[in-house]
């Protein structure tokens, strides 16, 4: 019987488990960090975004004062919605990608 690797097969499985791990991930997020930002007209909330990049989530906020909020300023104190969206949830974080790379070595 002749040897047939399966290694482009495993690599392409992994490839997908990690795209949609990804995504997942960013869009978790995301909806956890509009649930922390402070809202006075929605524009904060509304603001935040991700976006997947080779192996790793950017998450982010495009307003113009989103850092002053964050990271606070000599008047006002930090609101960390960002940081917390990540730090409060790396349990759930750890569960997508486990659970989407089990699903994909599995079938």
């Amino acid at each position: 019987m002749a040897y047939k690797s399966n290694l482009n097969k495993v690599k392409g499985h992994m490839q997908q488990a990690k795209d949609i791990a990804l995504t997942k991930i960013g869009e978790v997020v995301r909806s956890e960090a509009q649930l922390r930002s402070p809202v006075q007209t929605g524009n904060l909330r509304d603001s935040n975004d991700y976006r997947v990049e080779e192996d790793s989530v950017v998450v982010g906020n495009s307003a113009d004062y989103s850092l002053w909020v964050h990271e606070g300023t000599s008047r006002n104190r930090a609101q960390p919605f960002l940081e917390n969206a990540v730090m409060e949830n790396t349990s759930k974080l750890n569960h997508i990608v486990t659970s989407e790379y089990k699903a994909k070595l599995k079938g």
